[in-house]
């Protein structure tokens, strides 16, 4: 059995990995939203936010005696985490074959990366929760137009609703160099800067180290080891 004082050792550490800054938004909405929470469902959660599980959950589960309320709670996590990432992998695959035909060179970001390993291993272990994908500025308007034409579009109030605070098209732009898009369940962040001190020359460098991951029938491109050095 578990132990209060393990599941606070437990949450401290996985909460530890996470910027301060991320820490206060996602721990603040969870609270405010579940005042009435268990310590089934902190657990739960830990494991669906925190805790990025990058091997077999049979395996891990298998290492810690779980009560069964928190059992259950870590099987529907990654039950969840499986029925998400089937909506984001099929529209990555409808946006990989759509810009091959258009020749704009679109890179998948962060989760997508491991769907030539990870994810063909086991889909429930990692949530992806958005796909990130990057372009060269240069095409970013041409990329726009692709997925607009794919049924992606931006919706920023849907975004400030999800955060819980006032987003613009503007802030995303300035700030965080990306575009914000949605399609039904699948939420998209439109790259083509990664952070304010990159230049041309580094992103350009990125581009020509690209790694092909085969999905299926599907090739797409991702950051290469050498790539994500710049």
């Amino acid at each position: 059995m578990i132990h209060i004082s393990s599941l606070s050792t437990f949450l401290l550490k996985t909460i530890q990995s996470r910027s301060k800054k991320a820490l206060s938004g996602n721990a603040k909405r969870y609270i405010t939203n579940s005042p009435n929470f268990e310590w089934s469902d902190i657990f739960g959660e830990a494991f669906r936010t925190f805790l990025p599980l990058y091997f077999e959950t049979d395996a891990f589960a298998g290492t810690l005696e779980m009560p069964p309320e928190v059992n259950e709670r870590f099987k529907f996590c990654c039950m969840h985490n499986i029925a998400k990432n089937q909506k984001n992998i099929h529209a990555i695959k409808d946006l990989a074959c759509a810009f091959d035909k258009s020749g704009v060179k679109l890179v998948f970001l962060k989760g997508a990366a491991y769907l030539g390993t990870i994810y063909t291993h086991d889909a429930g272990v990692r949530l992806m929760a958005d796909v990130d994908v990057l372009v060269k500025k240069s095409e970013l308007e041409e990329a726009k137009k692709i997925l607009e034409k794919e049924g992606f579009v931006q919706d920023y109030k849907r975004l400030s609703k999800e955060m819980n605070e006032e987003l613009t098209e503007s802030y995303f732009s300035q700030h965080h160099f990306h575009y914000v898009f949605y399609r039904d369940d699948v939420k998209l962040e439109l790259h083509w800067d990664i952070v304010p001190s990159s230049c041309q020359t580094v992103l350009k460098k990125m581009f020509d180290s690209l790694a092909a991951v085969r999905l299926d029938t599907t090739e797409i491109y991702t950051l290469s080891p050498e790539a994500s050095l710049f």
